[in-house]
């Protein structure tokens, strides 16, 4: 009986939940439409049939039937409406026209969505933008006979180039402009307006909100000042080809123009400036500086942090690391002896030549993820194409996947085009050999697939490598790790970066402070062929770059807790870092002075911070010249020994052999790395590793190794190398690398 009685009071308690659920329903009250605030609906055009209408707030559906939309035009006329579909959601209406719009009508952005008399909004173009691609030349170029200028204006009015006669006076000839294609539109020049001034006047391009803006052209390679006006300009100064060598022979040095040369003992008279990279034969104290420090450390790859135009004046002294971009084919004026003149391309093209001259191929650092154009007040792009070439949410918000304001929609076809037209212009114009991709993750596949197939028939050995990642939501399919994949393209592999030296927080340690995870360290020296890489040279291999704390900061943070550790523990501990940086299957990457054991002062994002935080100290180098010789000497074995640089997973695959053995304590890690058919002196390699704060011995037999490398010794030829103790011992962070030598 009392089961009967505690069952028939959860069935009415069941039943009285579900009936309040139901009143709450029935009471629940939806804003009615033409009540709404206008800017929480957009009628989105995405076809010639096709209105997608979307409301931030939910919609009654029963109430829409009943009050059924119009779509009225310029002329007041309402356009015949086929059906009306309503979303599984209470966000969304789509509207199926009963005929289709000429997208050439220049008023359809005129047209307004109704519900009984109210005007809901303007009709937005959306999906109907995405289908044109161009091939013309876009921006101005100077041919043969005249001067052209071409510029992508898909919802203008009407274009006018406005032409100036300085980059200050008020004065100016407007120029109509033909719209030769949908949506392009074009005018010529003759020569004699080189040296001239110009903008492009857009009318009703923002759907007639204004009647006109004044915008720069995103294809111009030289202005005065951020917001001002380009030039026409002839500049011919040739730069000198660049040397030519596979990826896996890279070894990639990441350094800002100002870090450079701006310190008081950098040696160089043009601080700050791309002509440093022109100064020969510069030192402190006898100890080299500048490129005849790159030259003597061994590295072949500059990479320069962004020297585009970004937001920041020409003319300030304000440091930034240059990830803002703003007009990306300008170069940015303050690091050229004079912002207000043509100094700043024929400086660089000089840097560059220099550089090659020298053997170095130049990579430079470009931000395709974002830009720092104002959306509510733009200047270039989003002033001649309102909503084109930034992602947007299907309700029509902009996206952040940059975690900077906007997000760079790679996947539209003449956004797609200026990214790869932009890439040819810096190879053909100033013979950059490769590019890194900034937060890479927020560029589409297609669009990444067609950089690296059409990159590759201007330069075969072109350099081309990202950060695998994105910094928020963000509207497309990551292109994460993996991407890559049996692609001639490279990604940074923080897997490997984060076992080595432990995550980016200060106290976080890696394998090298003895708290690593034995197994991705043996993913990461192996190229990532058992992680995300098909082969090795896809895998980017670094401790340190502009980003986060300097390796030595970082490593002095994580390990300040072992109070009994020395100096030259920790300068141990940066060697350990280097030899396996060094000697991994993949890419070597490092950032500059990380050879001589920079510091930032403990700072973890100096993106704006000074000068004395951000500037290389050269006295470092005679500080820390051990440190330095033995960066230098692993560039040096790598580049003399095929071993360290495998060019197929095949043959890591057959390489490597992880060796455990009950005379080997577990908290050493050892490996093997053999030769198999190759042409070089190494028959095999074992490295014996240490990666602990405490000290550890091994017992050793096998004569038929010498020592090659340890914590305080370096032998590059083959009649140096030292016979083995019996037994080996260790100090925190020690290592020690031995070799069997190729009689044949």
């Amino acid at each position: 009986m009392n089961l009967i009685l505690y069952l028939t009071f959860i069935v009415l308690f069941y039943i009285v939940f579900i009936l309040d659920i139901f009143n709450s329903r029935k009471k629940m009250t939806y804003p009615k439409l033409e009540k709404q605030d206008s800017n929480d609906i957009n009628a989105f055009l995405d076809g010639t049939h096709s209105v997608q209408i979307v409301s931030k707030q939910e919609i009654d559906l029963s109430y829409i039937e009943k009050q059924l939309f119009s779509l009225i035009d310029h002329k007041g006329k309402k356009i015949e409406i086929a059906e009306q579909i309503f979303g599984k959601n209470q966000h969304f209406v789509q509207l199926n026209l009963a005929k289709s719009l000429d997208l050439s009508n220049k008023h359809l952005y005129e047209f307004s969505l109704k519900i009984k008399k109210k005007t809901l909004c303007k009709l937005t173009p959306r999906g109907i933008l995405f289908d044109n691609l161009y091939s013309d030349k876009m921006g101005m170029n100077i041919l043969e006979t005249n001067i052209s200028f071409t510029c992508f204006a898909p919802t203008a009015q009407k274009v006018s180039l406005l032409l100036y006669k300085t980059s200050e006076n008020e004065d100016f000839k407007e120029i109509p402009m033909t719209e030769i294609k949908m949506g392009l539109w074009s005018t010529n020049l003759s020569h004699d307006s080189i040296n001239l001034f110009y903008k492009y006047r857009v009318y009703g391009s923002d759907f007639l909100n204004t009647k006109y803006r004044d915008v720069m052209d995103p294809y111009s390679y030289y202005h005065q000042h951020r917001f001002s006006r380009s030039q026409i300009i002839k500049e011919n100064t040739e730069v000198i080809d660049g040397p030519v060598f596979p990826r896996e022979k890279s070894i990639i040095y990441e350094v800002h123009i100002r870090d450079f040369s701006i310190s008081d003992n950098s040696g160089m008279i043009n601080k700050g400036k791309f002509l440093a990279f022109t100064e020969k034969e510069t030192s402190l104290n006898n100890q080299k500086t500048g490129i005849a420090h790159l030259k003597e450390l061994g590295v072949n790859v500059i990479h320069l942090l962004p020297v585009q135009n970004f937001d920041q004046d020409d003319d300030t002294e304000q440091y930034d690391w240059g990830y803002m971009p703003l007009h990306f084919y300008c170069l940015h004026g303050s690091y050229s002896s004079n912002p207000l003149n043509l100094s700043r391309i024929t400086e660089f093209k000089k840097l560059v030549s220099s550089l090659h001259k020298q053997g170095f191929k130049v990579v430079i650092d470009i931000v395709f993820n974002h830009t720092a154009e104002d959306l509510n007040n733009p200047t270039s792009f989003q002033g001649l194409a309102p909503g084109y070439y930034y992602r947007k949410t299907f309700s029509g918000d902009y996206f952040n996947g940059s975690g900077c304001g906007n997000e760079f929609k790679t996947e539209a076809p003449m956004a797609r085009k200026f990214i790869l037209d932009y890439l040819k212009f810096w190879m053909s114009e100033y013979k950059i050999d490769g590019f890194r991709f900034d937060l890479m993750g927020l560029m589409d596949y297609e669009t990444f697939l067609s950089i690296e197939r059409e990159l590759q028939t201007i330069k075969s050995d072109v350099l081309l490598y990202g950060e695998p990642w994105v910094a928020g939501d963000c509207g497309i399919e990551v292109t994460g790790k993996g991407a890559q994949k049996q692609l001639q393209f490279s990604v940074f592999n923080d897997h490997f970066r984060d076992a080595l030296r432990g995550q980016n927080s200060p106290d976080s340690c890696g394998f090298t402070q003895g708290s690593g995870d034995f197994q991705k360290i043996w993913n990461g020296i192996r190229g990532g062929i058992d992680d995300f890489t098909h082969n090795p040279a896809e895998s980017i291999n670094y401790v340190a770059c502009h980003d986060n704390y300097t390796l030595s900061d970082k490593l002095k943070l994580s390990l300040k807790q072992y109070e009994y550790l020395t100096q030259k523990d920790l300068i141990r501990c940066e060697k350990l870092n280097a030899l396996l940086i060094m000697t991994s299957q993949g890419i070597p990457f490092i950032q500059a002075g990380q050879e001589f054991a920079r510091s930032k002062n403990f700072d973890h994002n100096s993106y704006q911070s000074s000068d004395l935080i951000n500037q290389i100290d050269w006295s470092k180098k005679e500080k820390n010249i051990e440190l330095f010789q033995f960066y230098k000497n692993l560039i040096t074995l790598r580049g003399q020994h095929k071993l360290l640089r495998l060019s197929n997973r095949e043959q890591v695959q057959e390489a490597y052999t992880y060796i455990e053995s009950d005379k080997i304590s577990k908290q050493l890690f050892v490996f093997k790395l053999k030769n198999f058919n190759l042409i070089d002196s190494f028959e095999s390699l074992i490295f014996i590793l240490n990666p602990n704060t405490q000290s550890s011995q091994v017992d050793w037999t096998n004569n038929d190794y010498k020592v090659i490398i340890d914590s305080k010794h370096f032998h590059l030829k083959t009649k140096d190398a030292v016979t083995p103790d019996v037994t080996f011992h260790l100090k925190p962070f020690d290592f020690i690398v031995l070799a069997k030598f190729n009689l044949k």
